[in-house]
């Protein structure tokens, strides 16, 4: 076989330069991921507020110490088929920025019942927020009929807006406040009970 020119062996180590490029583009090609899809973030308030205020509207019977939640417990002494007074707690001291969209509010609140020789016999008859830091609900019921077993009960959620709109500025104002009643159904003996209330906690999501 004659022997190759210069010029064909230039052109061969050319020719071979381009296929190694050529596969390696492909390979690269191949191997490079898909962009990940971008999801829409829900902000959280920096911590579960608690009330800077609360207080007793009437409307059963009386918990003693209303003033204390933000600090301590109150109680209230309930009968057969008693209700207890409309507790709100309001000051939460929320500060969302305006441009926020509020998507859900969450409340938890503590609650024990006492004493309990036969099983429970109070639950909590309602939980509304209000605009208006007073007893004038501006929402649905967030917890109907739901028995006191002692520990943390939660109302609303991450999505749930309590069935009305919010915003920044309602939610940031002294008077956003948590309404709770409780209420006893069952009667084991003459002996009253107590509910003490310790603790409510509100979470609020936005973006």
């Amino acid at each position: 076989m004659p022997a190759k020119s210069a010029s064909q062996k230039k052109a061969a180590r050319k020719s071979k330069t381009v296929a190694v490029a050529k596969k390696t583009a492909q390979t690269q090609s191949t191997s490079k991921k898909a962009p990940a899809k971008r999801t829409k973030k829900v902000s959280v308030s920096n911590s579960e507020n608690t009330p800077g205020d609360s207080d007793d509207f009437g409307g059963g019977e009386y918990w003693d110490n209303p003033h204390q939640l933000p600090t301590g417990n109150t109680t209230v002494l309930l009968g057969r088929y008693d209700e207890s007074g409309q507790l709100v707690a309001w000051d939460f001291g929320f500060g969302i920025d305006s441009s926020k969209t509020i998507q859900g509010i969450e409340v938890k609140v503590t609650l024990a019942e006492s004493p309990i020789p036969d099983g429970y016999e109070c639950s909590v008859s309602s939980c509304y927020l209000t605009k208006s830091g007073n007893s004038s609900p501006a929402t649905v019921n967030g917890l109907n009929d739901v028995l006191i077993t002692g520990g943390e009960l939660t109302a609303g959620s991450s999505t749930d807006l309590w069935g009305t709109t919010w915003s920044p500025s309602e939610i940031n104002s002294s008077d956003f406040g948590v309404i709770l009643q409780v209420e006893r159904y069952y009667w084991d003996n003459h002996t009253k009970h107590t509910v003490t209330y310790s603790q409510c906690k509100v979470k609020v999501y936005y973006n």
